[in-house]
């Protein structure tokens, strides 16, 4: 896997705008952690599942790490581990890759309802907030990790810790019919009614997506 990166910069001399690309092979940061405990597996492999981007252009990157095993069909299937977030700048330079959740709350992207989420948010200094599902993390920009949610709202159709996002200092996390607002250092600062039946809800896809902005 190749993360590939195209950055508009301006000429000073001209004011024009111009592209500088570059691109960084994804599958060897798995050696680049440090501490590892679950990652730690000699057939263990990782692939991006997300991208998000803070105000520098710096690239956070949601992985999925797995190995191979004999379940599935004809054998073929493979065992998830966990996740890591890899840090790279915006001229792709890797900074950190950090195990963030195990087997046991982890996202492992295997619904298509969970792919249609946003588990990736980032803000303007690099504090990222990573929601599997399973559990809520904010990691700030030293890689120190904080369990925002350990035991998420579900019903019989799964987990309803869902879509995240950044706007004007503050993470917002829908949790159940909830929207929840921290802020950078991971406090709840407000509860927000989504207006969302989720005691209701009756199918794996059921929820909301949102958006955060000015007039929204």
């Amino acid at each position: 896997q190749i993360i590939y990166s195209s950055i508009a910069e301006s000429m000073s001399a001209t004011g024009e705008s111009v592209a500088s690309t570059w691109s960084y092979k994804y599958e060897g940061v798995l050696s680049l952690i440090e501490n590892k405990t679950w990652s730690d597996d000699t057939n263990a492999t990782v692939k991006p599942l997300e991208i998000d981007s803070d105000s520098s252009g710096n690239l956070y990157i949601l992985g999925s790490v797995t190995k191979p095993s004999n379940s599935g069909p004809m054998g073929m299937g493979e065992d998830f581990l966990g996740n890591t977030l890899t840090v790279l700048t915006s001229t792709g330079t890797h900074i950190r890759t950090i195990e963030i959740a195990d087997s046991s709350t982890g996202f492992g992207s295997f619904s298509s309802t969970d792919k249609t989420r946003e588990h990736i948010s980032t803000s303007s200094n690099g504090t990222t907030l990573i929601n599997t599902t399973n559990a809520a993390f904010l990691i700030d920009n030293q890689g120190n990790i904080t369990t925002l949610i350990s035991d998420p709202i579900k019903n019989d159709y799964g987990s309803q810790l869902r879509s995240s996002t950044f706007y004007d200092g503050n993470f917002y996390l829908q949790h159940g019919g909830n929207i929840l607002r921290y802020n950078e250092s991971g406090d709840l600062q407000e509860t927000i009614s989504s207006g969302w039946d989720n005691a209701g809800a009756n199918t794996q896809g059921d929820g909301i997506q949102f958006d955060v902005g000015q007039n929204i």
